[in-house]
């Protein structure tokens, strides 16, 4: 089970829209952000804003499968959000917070995350923990 301090665990969460895991971490900020940058362009994500605290995507839209076109639903949005932190000397750490909303009746809406956002979310985190891993094993 994924949690973030103040956020919650991914399973309870995954029912309000959001997706929470820990990326791992590096012997510098820059390493960090560099290879989080790498893999959340290669999933189409826009980065919005970097501060030593956090990374922020553009909200990223599309239209809505038909099954849930049924449902009244019309498009779908996703962000990441990527929190920065420090952890004692020498290493810094990121946790990932996926964000999915719905478009029903003109209003976006927090829903249960889709299937298709939760298999990219835990994808876009694989992706970053195995560009990682070789500072991950240093000490």
């Amino acid at each position: 089970m994924a949690c973030i301090a103040g956020w919650g665990c991914a399973t309870s969460q995954r029912a309000a829209g959001i997706y929470t895991t820990e990326l791992g971490r590096a012997p510098s900020q820059s390493i960090l952000i560099e290879n989080i940058l790498v893999v959340l362009n290669s999933h189409g994500y826009q980065v919005r804003s970097v501060s030593s605290r956090m990374l922020e995507t553009e909200w990223r839209l599309e239209d809505a499968p038909y099954a849930l076109q049924e449902e009244g639903i019309t498009q779908l949005r996703d962000r990441i959000i990527v929190i920065l932190g420090q952890r004692g000397r020498g290493y810094y750490t990121a946790q990932l917070r996926g964000e999915e909303q719905v478009l029903m009746d003109g209003q976006w809406q927090q829903r249960a995350l889709t299937a298709a956002a939760l298999e990219r979310y835990r994808a876009i985190a694989a992706q970053v923990k195995q560009r990682l891993q070789p500072y991950m094993t240093q000490e």
